[in-house]
């Protein structure tokens, strides 16, 4: 009669055992979804731009398929896809085949192989003008760069413009000194000629007069 009670302690204990170690596992229906991506413009040219994009988990891109969505903000209707997107160490994404001065809008979709996307922030640029991005959603500061420092275009071509045009002051300047110091000298030059060659006629003339004068024999015979 002992046998029931031992055995409804011991069901109870391995009861006991299992709702623990079911509390304990993790609900696999749950997705948790980390990964943060941000895009903004490298360079851009007249029809073409380059896409910089990090991840704030690099050791996730690899195991993504990702999509770049863009079109012109003025027509919203004509979205294009760029699909199959290479995930390189330089993250760096060319797109090419650009309309001139236009301002498009862009963002960038990741697929993880689920039903679960990761969207980028939104972003709008110009091609043919070398101007800071627009871009907005999500702050550049949460995000890990990597290691090694990039080349900022925009400030590289303000810079670069800036110098040009300097240089091309100070040149036209200089250019307009020595023009006006040329011209100068070339007028100095001509009019001490033109002095140095009247001053000899006038010298011959007062000698052959002279010689008139004193010399009567020369005179030619009337």
């Amino acid at each position: 009669m002992k046998i029931l009670p031992i055995t409804i302690h011991i069901s109870f204990i391995l009861t006991s055992l299992f709702c623990q170690c079911y509390s304990l596992s993790p609900d696999l229906t749950e997705v948790v979804n980390p990964i943060s991506l941000e895009i903004s413009v490298y360079d851009v040219s007249v029809n073409s731009v380059e896409i910089d994009w990090h991840f704030k988990d690099d050791s996730a891109k690899s195991t993504l398929s990702c999509d770049l969505v863009y079109g012109p903000v003025k027509d919203e209707s004509q979205v294009k896809v760029f699909t199959r997107i290479q995930l390189t160490e330089e993250n760096i994404i060319k797109l090419n085949h650009l309309e001139n001065n236009m301002t498009y809008h862009m963002y960038m979709v990741c697929h993880n192989g689920t039903e679960e996307k990761i969207q980028s922030n939104a972003l709008q640029f110009t091609t043919g003008i070398k101007t800071v991005p627009l871009t907005y959603v999500m702050p550049s500061s949460t995000f890990h760069h990597s290691s090694i420092p990039r080349e900022n275009f925009y400030s590289r071509d303000e810079d670069y413009a800036r110098t040009v045009r300097s240089s091309s002051v100070i040149l036209g300047a200089v250019c307009g000194i020595v023009g006006f110091l040329i011209i100068n000298v070339t007028i100095v030059m001509a009019v001490r000629k033109y002095s140095h060659r009247q001053m000899r006629r006038r010298r011959i003339l007062e000698i052959e007069e002279r010689d008139y004068d004193e010399f009567p024999y020369l005179r030619p015979e009337e």
